[in-house]
């Protein structure tokens, strides 16, 4: 496989809303119009609290395997990376209590909602 794609697949969940990947913008980009997040009920101080330090969680986790990834030698050594690195996204996750699909449906609500975007902006550790 080839290591944008792959890299792309393993981001697509913990892409925060309105954020490129370095590798994986197409991919993050078709999971986002593939999502619209018009049918998602809304989401409650708690629950933007939840997925913000979820968001958290998951860019630590991204920034982690973007560099195991690059040092990678061998194809098989990134495909180990990436499974290992999906598999600490979905432990991640499951920590806050969401599934990735709960994730993205929340993360494609946040991206089209203002107020809540500007919520989840002041949530963040550099505004604490």
């Amino acid at each position: 496989m080839k290591k944008g794609l792959v890299f792309g697949l393993l981001l697509a969940v913990a892409l925060p809303a309105g954020a490129a990947s370095v590798d994986g913008d197409a991919t993050a980009a078709a999971a986002r119009q593939a999502h619209p997040a018009s049918k998602t009920p809304p989401i409650s101080d708690r629950q933007l609290k939840i997925f913000a330090a979820a968001r958290a969680d998951l860019n630590r986790i991204r920034m982690e395997y973007r560099a195991k990834l690059k040092a990678a030698e061998t194809t098989a050594e990134r495909q180990r990376i990436v499974r290992e690195g999906s598999a600490a996204v979905r432990k991640a996750l499951k920590k806050h209590g969401m599934t990735p699909e709960q994730f993205r449906e929340m993360a494609f609500t946040i991206r089209d909602n203002p107020e809540l975007r500007e919520k989840l902006e002041a949530m963040e550790p550099d505004n604490l």
